[in-house]
């Protein structure tokens, strides 16, 4: 009886546990995206942003680039 609960046990944690990989994996790949799209960001919008806001000497320009 004993030897069928832990066999049954055993199978119900490698299950959660690759469940739980699935879902590290695919939180690791969010994780990557949100980093690339931060860098791009920052590399072109926010360059571009701060530019025109230079450039106008506007307050709103200014606010853009402070709230990317």
């Amino acid at each position: 009886a004993h030897q069928v609960t832990l066999m049954k046990d055993a199978a119900t944690m490698d299950k959660l546990y690759e469940l739980n990989l699935t879902y590290f994996k695919e939180l690791t790949m969010y994780l990557l995206a949100g980093r690339q799209r931060l860098a791009e960001a920052r590399e072109g919008e926010l360059a571009a942003l701060a530019a025109k806001a230079q450039a106008s000497a506007s307050t709103e320009d200014a606010e853009a680039v402070q709230k990317l």
